[in-house]
């Protein structure tokens, strides 16, 4: 992949296991819902050798610093709670990539980004439960990368363009998995929040796009869309931040998923 094709994603990774539980598509986010059966298809045209994805639940307190995974093999990290035993049982037995983590090391620190490798932690499933449905076969290396607990702006679009290098290398895909809105507004509220989402993603100006960005806890009803926490949507300042090369964002997904409220939706951006 060159920088002209998909290889940076945003996506929402639905609610827990959801995409795999009949009794969500209630919610539109289960198996036979529109939402889950576009996201599944995203990216059936990008064949990547990597995936590189920043996970809206895995952060680091350490100054300017993330948590790289660097084991051969994962486990799956199940930390959600009160689903049926099914959702226990998952398997994803996708290699990771070692050599590639050490190799991240240099190219963030030339932009003042620390790294600790993690060969411990298994994917959780902000990784595995997205992954699972859009790489089903399990066979190209997963590397995973958490948030910096701080939830700086700077500090994650700044994150996205030292990842660049390495996505480019390594013909990957970066997955931004987060969640677009995580909180419950009124419909009015969304409109006007997701407008303001959409215009920064998708301005032909970078700079605005940044700008904007920079300034995310200012956008209209931010507290109500994501309250208490923006780890789910610092992910998309990340997927921003590799984009800056490039032309505008693009909304791939636009589908009601009432997870959070009646009336809410759900978002995927490409760049």
């Amino acid at each position: 992949m060159t920088c002209s094709a998909m290889n940076n994603v945003f996506i929402g990774h639905g609610g827990g296991p959801g995409f795999f539980l009949p009794s969500f598509d209630r919610f539109g986010a289960g198996p036979s819902s529109p939402y889950t059966k576009k996201l599944s298809v995203l990216c059936k045209n990008v064949l990547p050798k990597l995936l590189v994805v920043v996970t809206a639940h895995w952060e680091c307190k350490e100054r300017d610093t993330v948590y790289i995974s660097s084991a051969k093999s994962h486990k799956l990290l199940f930390d959600y709670g009160g689903f049926p035993k099914e959702a226990y049982e998952y398997e994803y037995p996708a290699p990771g990539a070692p050599e590639v983590a050490k190799q991240a090391v240099p190219l963030l620190a030339k932009h003042n980004i620390k790294v600790l490798h993690d060969d411990k932690r298994g994917l959780d499933h902000g990784v595995f439960i997205p992954l699972m449905l859009m790489f089903p076969k399990a066979d190209i290396p997963v590397l995973a990368i958490s948030l910096n607990g701080k939830q700086d702006a700077e500090f994650h679009l700044r994150l996205g363009k030292a990842l660049a290098p390495l996505v480019e290398q390594h013909n990957a895909l970066l997955i931004a998995s987060g969640s677009d809105i995580h909180g419950s507004m009124t419909v009015t509220q969304q409109d006007e929040f997701r407008a303001w989402v959409n215009e920064a993603v998708t301005t032909p100006d970078p700079h605005r796009r940044e700008q904007m960005l920079l300034n995310y806890r200012q956008a209209p009803h931010f507290s109500s869309a994501h309250p208490g926490s923006a780890d789910h949507f610092v992910p998309l300042l990340v997927s921003a931040g590799l984009s800056s090369c490039k032309q505008q964002g693009k909304v791939e997904i636009d589908e009601d998923v009432a997870l959070f409220f009646k009336g809410s939706k759900m978002q995927c951006f490409s760049f």
